[in-house]
This record gives structure tokens, sequence and C-alpha cells, in this order.
């Protein structure tokens, strides 16, 4: 069997898009606190292209757009999150599930839900001293609603990108790319 090499042109072009996307979307609604294009497309591009596409997606947007926001312990770990959303999108690439708008979203808020969780955790386990259950319940409650309002854009902005965004991007998979890599 062949070896199939995933760094081909058109897979490099579509995750450098998709990132140029991320990324400008991030920075373009910094006003906001955490209502970001930015899972949503980081979503739609593992669906789009596969999951190794989504990963570099997720990871290199939050690398380049801590650019323009800062660098520090948390980019790593946004990185990891970002990229894992990716993966787990990509993986659903071939499957039904990406038919239903509805399925679309509730499957947006999950990986939004998980971001924070991810997130959630780190600052937790970096950052909450002495860390006993008030500490733990204070710095949860106050993550609420910037969770809450990045699940809101992610599915936001699912509902409005994700079906014109895929039928455009289908053309595109199907006539310069194999999706296994």
């Amino acid at each position: 069997m062949a070896k199939r090499k995933f760094f081909t042109l058109p897979r490099m072009v579509s995750v450098s898009v998709m990132t140029a996307f991320a990324v400008f979307g991030r920075i373009a609604f910094a006003p906001i606190p955490n209502f970001k294009p930015t899972t949503a497309i980081v979503i739609l591009s593992g669906f789009a292209f596969g999951p190794a596409s989504g990963f570099l997606t997720g990871a290199l947007s939050a690398l380049l757009s801590n650019f323009y926001f800062g660098q520090g312990l948390w980019t790593p770990v946004q990185m990891l999150a970002w990229g894992l959303i990716g993966l787990l999108s990509g993986l659903l690439t071939n499957c039904k599930f990406r038919d239903k708008l509805w399925k679309i979203v509730l499957f947006g808020l999950f990986c939004a839900a998980l971001y924070g969780m991810i997130l959630d955790t780190w600052n937790l386990i970096f950052f909450v001293r002495p860390l006993h259950f008030s500490a733990v319940l204070a710095a949860l409650s106050a993550s609420v609603l910037f969770n809450l309002a990045h699940m809101g854009s992610t599915a936001l902005f699912l509902a409005f990108l994700s079906m014109p965004f895929l039928r455009r991007a289908e053309r595109i998979r199907l006539k310069y790319m194999d999706l296994d890599g």
C-alpha cells in the first residue's frame, strides 16, 4: 500500500486559509469577551478537511492569534484544546452527523464546553492556591459567564456558517485532496 502524504499543497493551503479566518475572527471580535468564531471555524475545518487539518488549524490559530493577545503559559493549553476540537471534528468527517444543522450546533456547544473545561482545569492547577473546595468553586463560578458566552458564540457562528461553508468546502476537498491523512 502506498504511503499517503499529508503535506500536500492543497491541504496546506486549506489549513493556512482556515487558520487565517480563525485568527482574524478572534482578533476582530476581541472587544466582546469570549464571543469569537474561532471554535466554530476550527470545527468546520475538521469537518471539511479531516482530523489532521482540523488539529493543525486549531493549534496554529491559538499560537498565531496569541501574537496579538499575548503569549504565555496558556498558549500551549489553548493550542491543545483547539487542536483536540479540530481532531474530534475531523473524526466525524465521513459520518451522517454533520448533515443536520441542529447536530452541528449541538456538537459546537459540546466542543465549546470542552474547551472551557480544559482551560478551567489548567487554571485550577496552575493558579488556584490553596486548592480547596471554596477556592475551586470561586474560580469555576468566575468562568461560567465566559464559558456560556463562548458556547453561545460557537453555536451562533455554526448556525450561520456551517451549511454554506461545508457545501463549498466539499467541492474543494473532492477536487484537490483525499481525506485519509
